[in-house]
């Protein structure tokens, strides 16, 4: 079963808090995005409907050129956000895929280890080093995923959020 010594409990504790410690960073810079998308996106909103206004009362002086912008660019940032979820989801899979291959090869030697006690007392023993552990790498794990599940939500509002600010700036020079 694994053993570990207080050294390396110390530095997995370490990289836990600094995961938290990146996870809050990262949720924090995307909820800030988020506000400026929401203001952007409403800005862009209210000056292209004014610009569908006045094109229904004068559709030779329209804007063509900013109505033809309309879908290409969505298009261009929803694939930019697709590319982000299937690298993000990958990388969540290798990390639960990991995760659970570890695990089994832990518990297997639990049981071993537990089968192999010569007491009740040495096969208690056991059993709690187990449950211990396992509780201090789940918790690790919640906070990996944690971690790359926030990264992965900033990345996916990233594209949105640049074209959304880019055409709130263009628009209203």
């Amino acid at each position: 079963m694994e053993r570990i010594d207080p050294m390396t409990k110390i530095k997995r504790a370490g990289s836990d808090i600094r995961k938290l410690t990146r996870s809050l960073a990262d949720a924090a810079t995307t909820s800030l995005k988020g506000n400026e998308l929401a203001l952007a996106s409403g800005r862009v909103i209210a000056r292209r409907t004014a610009l569908g206004v006045a094109a229904l009362f004068d559709p030779a002086n329209s804007d063509h050129i900013e109505f033809s912008r309309m879908v290409p660019e969505k298009i261009a940032a929803f694939v930019a956000v697709s590319s982000v979820v299937q690298q993000r989801s990958t990388a969540m899979i290798g990390q639960i895929v990991g995760f659970v291959a570890r695990e089994g090869t832990i518990a297997l030697n639990a049981a071993g280890e537990i089968a192999a006690s010569r007491t009740p007392a040495d096969m208690v023993a056991a059993q709690s080093r187990f449950v211990l552990g396992w509780f201090e790498r789940a918790l690790s794990q919640s906070l990996a995923l944690g971690s790359l599940a926030t990264s992965a939500g900033g990345a996916m509002l990233a594209p949105v959020h640049r074209a959304a600010t880019g055409n709130a700036r263009r628009l209203h020079r």
